[in-house]
Formats: C-alpha cells, sequence, structure tokens
C-alpha cells in the first residue's frame, strides 16, 4: 500500500479495479464519467475526505437521487472550497506583498529627493567658506553624485509605474476569479458560496437596519423538465431568475441556492415591504409563457411560492434560511404559488 491519506493500492491491477467500481458507480446512477462526477466518486471511494465521504453516505442512507446537481454541489462545498481559500489567501499574499514593494519604492523615492535638496543647499552655503576653491571642488563631486542618484530616480519612477500597473491588472485578474468562483453560470446570480459570504457581510454591517430573507421554488419543477427536457427548464430558471432580478431591489442579495430554489436577502425593508415584492414577483411569474422554437410548444402554468422570514439581532444567515424555508415549506403545503411570512 501506499503511504500517506491515500488508501488506493498503487498496483497497476488494483487501481485499474479502483477505477472501474468508480465507472460502475457513475453507472448505476446513470451519470455521466465527466471529471467531477469521477472527481467526487473517486474521494467518497478513496475515503481522504471525510466530510464529503459523510455528505455522500447520508444521501445514499436517505435513497435520496445523486444527479448531476447534486455532485457539482458537493464538489463546490467540499473539494473546490479548499482549493478556493489557498487562491484567494494567495492573491492576498501577493497583494500584499505588491504594496510592500510599492512602499518601498516610494520611500527611496522620497530618500534621493531628500538627498539631493540636503546637498543643494549645502552647495550654496560652501560659498560662505574659507578656502572656497577645495571646497567648491568637493562640492562639484557631490553635485555629481546627485546627478547620478537623479537618474537613478527617473528609473525607479519608471519600475514604480510598471509596478503600480501590474498591480493593478493582477487585482482586477483576482477579482475576476474571485466573481467566477461565486456566480451561478446559468442565471448570473450568487451561487451558495456566494450567499454565504455576501449575506454574512450584509447580516455584519447593518445591525440597526431590518432584515428580510426570502426563500422561492418553482412549482413542480420536475415536472417541467420530464415534460419538456432539461434544456427547457434551464430556461425556465433563467427566466424566472430575471423576472426576480427586476422586481428586487437593486441592492438584494439574490441567490440561486440549487436547482429550482432561489434566495434573496432585502436590507432596510420590513416583511410587509418583502411581502409586497414576493407577490409582484410571483403575479410576474405567474404570468410568463414561453414558446419552444424547434417545435413551437408553449410552456406555461409554472409559478412558485415564497416563504418570508425577517431577521433578529441573533440571527446567523443558516439561522435566518432555516426559518424562511420554513416558511417555504408552509406555502408549498397550502397549495403552491403563494407567499407565507413568518414572524423573527
Amino acid at each position: 500500500m501506499t503511504s500517506g491519506k491515500s488508501r488506493v493500492d498503487s498496483r497497476p491491477d488494483l487501481q485499474a479495479d479502483f477505477g472501474y467500481r468508480i465507472l460502475r458507480l457513475l453507472e448505476g446512477h446513470g451519470l455521466a464519467p465527466s471529471p467531477i462526477h469521477y472527481w467526487i466518486f473517486h474521494d467518497y471511494l478513496q475515503a481522504s475526505n471525510e466530510a464529503l465521504v459523510q455528505a455522500v453516505s447520508e444521501r445514499l442512507s436517505a435513497g435520496r437521487k445523486l444527479d448531476s446537481f447534486v455532485l457539482h454541489d458537493l464538489f463546490e462545498r467540499y473539494v473546490a472550497g479548499e482549493s478556493l481559500s489557498r487562491f484567494n489567501d494567495m492573491g492576498d499574499d501577493l497583494e500584499a506583498l505588491l504594496s510592500g514593494i510599492i512602499s518601498l519604492l516610494r520611500n527611496a523615492e522620497r530618500t534621493t529627493a531628500g538627498f539631493q535638496a540636503c546637498l543643494t543647499d549645502n552647495l550654496q552655503a560652501l560659498d560662505q567658506a574659507e578656502n572656497p576653491e577645495g571646497l567648491k571642488a568637493i562640492a562639484q563631486c557631490l553635485a555629481a553624485a546627485v546627478v547620478t542618484a537623479s537618474s537613478d530616480n527617473l528609473a525607479l519612477q519608471r519600475n514604480l509605474e510598471e509596478a503600480e500597473q501590474e498591480a493593478r491588472h493582477l487585482r482586477l485578474e483576482l477579482e475576476k476569479h474571485r466573481k467566477a468562483s461565486i456566480t451561478d453560470p446559468l442565471t448570473g446570480l450568487l451561487n451558495r458560496r456566494g450567499m454565504e459570504t455576501e449575506m454574512a457581510r450584509v447580516l455584519k454591517v447593518s445591525d440597526e437596519i431590518c432584515n428580510v430573507m426570502l426563500v422561492m421554488d418553482i412549482d413542480h419543477f420536475k415536472s417541467i423538465n420530464d415534460r419538456y427536457g432539461h434544456a427547457v427548464g434551464d430556461v425556465v430558471i433563467r427566466k424566472v431568475a430575471a423576472s426576480l432580478r427586476r422586481v428586487l431591489p437593486p441592492d438584494a442579495v439574490l441567490v440561486r441556492f440549487g436547482g429550482e430554489e432561489f434566495v434573496a436577502l432585502l436590507s432596510g425593508h420590513s416583511v410587509q415591504d418583502a411581502v409586497a415584492l414576493a407577490e409582484q414577483a410571483r403575479e410576474m411569474v405567474e404570468r410568463l409563457r414561453l414558446v419552444n422554437r424547434q417545435d413551437d410548444t408553449v410552456v406555461e402554468g409554472f409559478t412558485i411560492s415564497v416563504g418570508i422570514s425577517p431577521a433578529s439581532d441573533s440571527d446567523t444567515v443558516e439561522t435566518l434560511f432555516a426559518r424562511a424555508d420554513r416558511a417555504l415549506y408552509q406555502a408549498k403545503h397550502a397549495g403552491r404559488n403563494r407567499v407565507v411570512a413568518l414572524g423573527s
């Protein structure tokens, strides 16, 4: 056996058997052998990622389906998260290093400028000294040193400008990758990781402001996929997301939580405000009509249910979500296509 955490034998025949077991698992769940699907089952069988193993085992024990969306979510939470953390740490360290270099360059620039001013003052004072010819000769040598220092300073300034440009470029690249890591590619909304980060920030900085969470779900979405196909289902998700974006305030933290479920956090709004906005969104979605251009099939009749809860002073994102999710359950249980609000 190999040393370390890996529990997979390094011999080729056993490695092949291990790969075959993964493929059998993928086949048993009706999943294509894509890199992420393979990665999840590889780590599950290898048992080196305890959190991932527990999450997969719990779903299997409960008889819950492991579809592609679930595996991508597991990858995002238990595999990519650590890599993203290292990436963010690297970005912070790199930016700190660049800031330090720029600070040193600026200090060097100021030091050189001060040295030149000091020498100029001394050169003027030499005119009053005894034996001026000898002293002026010394001063001329010092003045030549100043010329050299000034030339070096020009080069230093050029390096400083280049360093600042590179720093700006790196900051933009880091920000672009950070945004990509917290964005849902289908809708352009925040994903679950972005939800945790942005909503925690809002709750932290707005203790004196009313915050309200909405948890929204497309009703009977499985039947939409079954009847029209997953491609049409994706269009429905995008249209619902666009409707929510139009209705909710621009500063709302709007998230595609998973599958057909959305979450929004409104800051500075009362529960009554949230209910009114949710009703607008519900009515807008109810009026949506889509036409499948391939066969002119009209896709209609999809609705959303909404659960709402205000935040208390002690709430975290998790506790607030749990309460709003209970409100969503009540809306579903009461017949769907409705809004239910719970107190804090």
